[in-house]
C-alpha cells in the first residue's frame, strides 16, 4: 500500500465494498483506480471461525486481504497474488 500511495499519489483510488456478510462469513472486493480509470480488481472471503482474531475482526481482515488482492493484480506485490 505504501509503495503504492508514494508511486501514485492522490491518482491511486481504491474503492472496497462488502459483497456479503452474515454471522459466518464475510466477501468484499476491492477496485484499483489509476486517474479514474478502472484497472484491477481483488476479492477475498473470511469465515469468522478460521481464527481468534476472525471472531471480531473479519471485516477488517477480509478488506485488507481484498485490496492486497487488487494491489498484486497492479503489480504492486511482486511474490505473486495475495492470499
Amino acid at each position: 500500500m505504501s509503495i503504492a500511495r508514494r508511486v501514485l499519489g492522490t491518482a491511486l483510488d481504491i474503492v472496497t465494498k462488502i459483497i456479503s456478510i452474515d454471522k459466518e462469513t464475510v466477501v468484499m472486493q476491492a477496485d484499483i483506480f489509476i486517474d479514474g480509470k478502472h484497472v484491477a480488481s481483488g476479492h477475498a472471503e473470511e469465515n469468522r471461525k478460521a481464527s481468534r482474531i476472525n471472531t471480531t475482526s473479519a471485516l477488517e481482515n477480509c478488506e485488507t486481504s481484498a485490496v492486497g488482492r487488487a494491489l498484486a493484480f497492479c503489480a504492486f506485490i511482486s511474490d505473486g497474488i495475495a492470499s
